[in-house]
């Protein structure tokens, strides 16, 4: 029966025609794993595209974890791991359906994607795949490690990964490289897989040169849950037209537990050259709620929800703004119980309409005004018993 698998797969490898590759076994290396999965699939070609499905017997925890003792072989362009095809739900969630953890004292990544595209990876938690302390940036290890790479999805709605005890979920190095076309959706990141108990990485997101791309979506159900880590999100020289949508962070996915970290920034945001919406995020309990930093092109904050009550505020910041040009934080966000509502440094030109402000100690605090720019206050000029104006 194997010999004629065997003989089945060759052909069809040197056929180069889109083929299913089945995980069979948790075993770190040999015939059924992952790594000979992404080997068989890496050989037959990047021309159509190749499935890696997940077949593993057994209903317990350790059945479905795949632990491994040394880097697997980076991914190709044109594969898809699907690990929801897996007939056991053991994790706690009907999505994440399979374990794949760091078993050795060697630090590598889980999945390495550089220079490729057309990638989709779903139902993975990522456990363990940290990076030593005292090393350069770009040498950090990470649950998957991005470089050059283009059209990746990481989760869709009913399609989650997990991410837990890693240094980051996804990294990028912070030398130049371009990722476009970057979606990054529905996964929880930073609790287990039932999405209700603290695992924390050291950084939620970490990625530099994002292009194009999507972190959360346009419904609640591609929204990430971003919550428990040692930082929120960090996303450094942005271009293009990036979206950060529908996410939670600080909370779990009910938003009745929450997960404060009084020492992180929710979300980090620089970019000389990106278009920048961020809206109907949740982001509670950090030191600042959301970062922008020196974004010099168009951003857009809508619907978010920045601190909501005494428990969710930000110790610092809800919104803190650093040598930006013009933007808005526009039309419907709700900041609240903050210290400082929005902070704004060395920033001009900024529209700020149409918020809902409260119980926060300082609504809008503005300094470093350039010379010769002034600063024009809204006015509530009347206050009725059914509404005010100004």
């Amino acid at each position: 029966m194997r010999i004629g698998f065997l003989s089945v797969l060759l052909f069809i490898s040197l056929s180069s025609w889109a083929t299913i590759f089945t995980v069979s076994s948790n075993a770190d290396a040999g015939m059924g794993t992952l790594r000979q999965a992404i080997l068989g699939a890496n050989a037959n070609g990047f021309q159509e595209t190749d499935y890696i499905y997940f077949l593993l017997p057994g209903t317990l925890r350790e059945d479905v974890t795949i632990s491994l003792m040394t880097a697997l072989p980076k991914l190709s362009s044109n594969i898809v791991i699907d690990a929801t095809t897996q007939p056991t739900s053991v994790l706690g969630n009907t999505s994440i359906r399979i374990f794949l953890t760091r078993g050795s004292a060697n630090f590598f990544d889980g999945f390495v994607i550089d220079g490729v595209s057309n990638v989709e990876i779903y139902g993975i938690y990522f456990n363990n795949f940290l990076s030593p302390e005292g090393i350069p940036a770009d040498d950090r290890t990470a649950a998957i490690n991005l470089k050059d790479a283009s059209n990746i999805t990481v989760g869709k709605p009913n399609f989650q990964n997990g991410f837990g005890n890693n240094y980051t979920s996804l990294i990028s190095p912070t030398a130049y490289n371009l990722l476009k076309n970057i979606s990054i959706s529905s996964n929880i990141i930073g609790l287990d897989a039932a999405g209700v108990v603290a695992n924390p990485n050291n950084v939620g997101i970490d990625l530099s040169y994002l292009s194009n791309s999507i972190i959360g979506g346009n419904t609640e159900a591609h929204g990430n849950v971003i919550s428990s880590n040692l930082d929120g999100v960090s996303l450094g020289a942005m271009s293009g037209q990036v979206q950060f949508s529908h996410n939670i962070i600080g909370a779990d996915i009910s938003k009745t537990r929450l997960f404060a970290v009084p020492t992180a920034v929710g979300v980090f945001a620089n970019g000389e050259f990106v278009d920048l919406l961020m809206s109907n995020n949740y982001i509670v309990s950090h030191s600042i709620g959301i970062r922008l930093d020196n974004l010099k092109n168009k951003y857009l904050l809508i619907g978010n929800t920045v601190g909501e009550s005494a428990a969710t505020g930000h110790s610092k910041y809800g919104i803190e703004l650093y040598n930006c040009n013009s933007g808005g934080i526009n039309a419907g966000n709700i900041i609240a119980h903050n210290t400082v509502g929005i902070f704004a440094d060395r920033s001009y030109a900024v529209s700020i309409q149409k918020n809902s402000f409260y119980c926060n100690r300082k609504a809008i605090e503005v300094v470093n005004i350039p010379t010769g720019k002034t600063i024009t206050p809204s006015r509530i000029s009347t206050i009725t018993a059914s509404g005010a104006s100004g």
